[in-house]
């Protein structure tokens, strides 16, 4: 049976400023506090500065990651923007390999998912054949 860690106040000025000073994740947070994602969560919905708190750390972590473009950009060394946007991908739900989008577990701390927009076209007939599907 599982059973959340004891919540410590002062956990939330550190989970910001890892997100602010390294661009880390929820996941990499919890590691480097010693929790887990599940004692997140519980702590999020039973109080609500640690909410706020992780909803600025990904924020900042975030604002973290599209800084370092920028700042790769202004500065003489090279960059792998490829790289850099295939990181970006994945931390907002896509494939690295791929433009399709990736089903991402259902969202934490009461925020919904966003849905996949689903889009239909109507290619009007131009009077050829079309090739079979393979």
């Amino acid at each position: 049976m599982w059973v959340p860690r004891p919540y410590d106040p002062t956990l939330c000025e550190r989970i910001v400023s890892l997100a602010a000073a390294q661009g880390l994740d929820r996941s990499e947070i919890a590691s480097a506090l010693g929790a887990s994602l599940r004692d997140f969560d519980a702590w999020a919905e039973s109080n609500a500065a640690f909410a706020v708190a992780l909803a600025d750390a990904d924020t900042l972590a975030d604002a973290w990651w599209h800084a370092q473009r920028r700042l790769a950009l202004q500065s003489d060394r090279p960059h792998t923007a490829n790289a850099w946007t295939r990181a970006l991908a994945q931390r907002h739900g896509r494939s690295a390999h791929s433009s399709r989008r990736v089903e991402k577990a259902p969202a934490r701390s009461g925020v919904p998912a966003r849905s996949a927009v689903k889009v239909r076209y109507d290619i009007p007939d131009n009077g050829k054949e079309r090739r079979p599907a393979k």
